[in-house]
């Protein structure tokens, strides 16, 4: 996750907070439907803290719960008529989070989405966590079930990376774009695809997190660079959809993510390089974050606002069909 940012005087996470929740509940992007809290705090290569929890001051905290306590914001999933894909709410945005699943964003536990409930006074629509691939590609099964007891919706982000740092990016040693596309993990996928299937749960899936950020390994930087980087992206996209709808996964969702900016911020980079197209992806959705650690903070500031104002248009102009998310953001203070 990184983010540019352009100077201002002060930490200001409780006005940040209120600026993001009151232009999407304004409509000032109305094709947004979905929003997402990344409510966690990690420590960075450097040693410095990057906390974004929502409890990390009362202010912080109170804004959230008063920008999300109306009826605006939903927790109701809607779904297709055959109870299979997500829809866009019928009225109002989704109130969703990343509840604090740990550095390895998959510990999920029914009293930490309580937890988070709780702090903020409303219910979950969908619940965000991560399907590492480090020890092989499985079907997240506890996972997934927990979420759904807790009465939320699974939203599985599938990381394609065989180690969890990669803070400067870099190219994976097992998992590349060419690897999945010449079918060296097809008996594994075809798996995750049967177990999916067999759970019968209506499941959101994003493989490829902010693909236009070099800081993933999934990135067109490290798989084949401006020539073939999004192309072998796009391409091993379209082959785990194409192997997943073979095995009748029809209850999985599929997500497109990306970053509100692109990093390196060049023409092959960019949002719609990326794209696997309308035919295979049923979201579209965006990460926004200001100021990660408190140094950039006291350098720099940029409101939610002012970001999505640079790049919503880059966002819509992906497809014109297809419901927005932000899927991600978050502060520090």
């Amino acid at each position: 996750m990184l983010v540019l940012v352009a100077c201002s005087t002060g930490n200001r996470k409780a006005e940040w907070i209120e600026d993001a929740l009151t232009s999407v509940r304004e409509g000032k992007y109305p094709r947004i439907v979905a929003i997402s809290y990344w409510h966690e705090d990690w420590e960075n290569s450097d040693g410095s803290i990057s906390d974004l929890r929502l409890d990390s001051s009362p202010e912080a905290l109170e804004a959230y719960k008063e920008g999300v306590g109306d009826d605006f914001f939903v927790t109701e999933v809607a779904l297709s008529e055959d109870s299979l894909k997500v829809l866009s709410p019928s009225s109002g945005v989704y109130h969703c989070a990343f509840p604090d699943f740990g550095n390895t964003e998959d510990s999920v536990s029914l009293q930490l989405i309580d937890d988070f409930e709780g702090l903020v006074d409303k219910r979950l629509a969908w619940v965000t966590f991560s399907d590492n691939w480090v020890n092989g590609i499985n079907f997240p099964e506890d996972n997934v079930l927990t979420v759904v007891e807790a009465g939320c919706l699974p939203y599985i982000r599938m990381m394609a990376f065989s180690v969890y740092e990669y803070d400067e990016g870099g190219v994976d040693s097992i998992y590349t774009m060419q690897n999945i596309i010449d079918g060296k993990f097809d008996d594994d996928l075809r798996k995750w695809a049967q177990d999916a299937r067999g759970a019968g749960i209506p499941m959101m899936v994003c493989f490829g997190v902010e693909v236009n950020g070099f800081w993933f390994p999934w990135n067109g930087k490290w798989n084949g660079g401006a020539e073939e980087g999004p192309k072998r992206f796009k391409e091993a996209y379209k082959y785990i959809v194409d192997l997943f709808r073979a095995q009748g996964a029809d209850n999985v969702t599929w997500v497109f993510h990306v970053n509100a900016g692109s990093y390196p911020d060049e023409s092959w980079n960019s949002m719609a390089a990326y794209y696997p197209g309308d035919e295979y992806i049923d979201w579209i959705g965006i990460s926004v974050y200001g100021p990660l650690t408190h140094k950039e903070a006291r350098s720099y500031w940029e409101t939610f606002t002012e970001i999505m104002d640079a790049y919503y248009p880059e966002l819509c102009a992906i497809s014109a069909e297809k419901p927005l998310a932000v899927l991600e953001f978050g502060v520090v203070e």
